[in-house]
């Protein structure tokens, strides 16, 4: 189980949009998750279709007035969950200002909800204030949206810097890792500021980027999620592979079991079956399969650099898949499964069997 706080001082980059989607793209592949608007703006309650003129109990009354933390919730959809808010909520920090342990409020009420979910995404304010000292602590993990611009660099070191600072003064341990949000897949600006990134920050980056597009603004407008709202879209598979990427970094150790046996046959572990290509060259490589209606964009694999490892894990249920991998750009069966079949259009494809 995490805790991961979505956060990042600067506006308009993505922050919002990357919790409720990520949220929503998380629970599709039936993680079990809470998103906490902790925002007194309310967007992340405003961008599932709740009217906050008409919410009778908010996370402000839950930390501050004993309401139960379940008679706040709102069932969103299976398995997401959203614990909402409102303009309230932004006098919490004045009155906690006089309080002890004001940064661990919502740390002690998230404490109580850990068991009933695997994943907590915390939407934060666009601010460093008490209200993201608060998320910052309750979390194990953090996510920073970084719009491709020359100003989306600004404030960017000093946020790390200052999570830094607060971790080491309180002995709190953060995994950061970055997002590249608002892509503009025709713009060669984009293009370069991604690889200085990629060069700057390394593995701390997601290969998943968040391409910007209409449905994402249409989305929000019709109070879903872009999942919800238009499965054929280049935001739901942005967003699908996001959450592909967060559910392998909340299980390193299961990974590292994988990646460091022999890369073989399609093997099942407690995250569903990972497959696994060896490539040290490959700039890229994704699969295209049965289980995801051939659409290769929507399963990159991530690359472990120093062994040239390729995986992904998929929750696959009982039954026969045929697959290929896409190495940059180029499809081919699988070299370690000798199990292969001819599609009706003539071309060879691995396959797996799944008991």
């Amino acid at each position: 189980m995490s805790v991961i706080a979505v956060i990042n001082q600067k506006g308009g980059c993505g922050k919002t949009t990357t919790a409720l989607n990520l949220a929503a793209a998380l629970a599709q592949k039936k993680q079990k998750v809470l998103i906490v608007d902790f925002d007194p703006q309310g967007h992340s309650s405003l961008g599932l279709g709740i009217n906050e003129q008409k919410l009778s109990y908010t996370i402000q009354a839950v930390l501050l007035e004993g309401v139960p933390a379940e008679t706040a919730l709102i069932h969103i959809k299976d398995d997401l969950d959203l614990l909402p808010s409102n303009i309230t909520l932004a006098s919490l920090e004045q009155k906690l200002s006089g309080s002890d342990g004001r940064e661990y409020y919502l740390r002690n009420l998230l404490d109580t909800l850990r068991q009933d979910y695997q994943t907590i995404l915390i939407d934060c304010p666009p601010h460093l204030g008490l209200l993201s000292v608060n998320a910052l602590l309750a979390a194990d993990k953090v996510i920073v949206p970084v719009e491709p611009s020359r100003f989306g660099l600004d404030g960017l070191q000093k946020l790390t810097e200052t999570i830094e600072t607060l971790c080491k003064k309180v002995e709190h341990r953060l995994n950061i890792k970055y997002l590249i949000s608002m892509y503009d897949l025709d713009s060669d600006f984009s293009a370069t500021f991604c690889k200085r990134f990629k060069r700057d920050y390394g593995e701390t980056l997601f290969d998943t980027k968040i391409h910007r597009s209409s449905v994402i603004r249409e989305a929000t407008h019709a109070g879903q999620s872009v999942v919800d709202f238009d499965p054929q879209s280049i935001s739901y598979l942005d967003f699908l592979s996001l959450a592909n990427e967060v559910i392998l970094w909340q299980n390193k150790a299961i990974i590292e079991n994988v990646i460091n046996s022999p890369v073989a046959l399609p093997q099942p572990t407690p995250l569903g079956i990972c497959f696994a290509f060896k490539d040290k060259s490959a700039e890229s490589v994704k699969i295209s399969g049965d289980f995801n209606n051939w659409t290769p964009e929507a399963t990159p694999l991530i690359k472990l650099e120093q062994k040239g490892v390729w995986y992904t894990f998929l929750p696959l249920k009982a039954g026969k898949y045929s697959y290929q991998y896409v190495i940059d750009g180029k499809y081919q069966p699988d070299p370690a499964n000798p199990a292969t079949e001819i599609s009706p259009f003539g071309v060879k494809q691995s396959v797996v069997e799944i008991q």
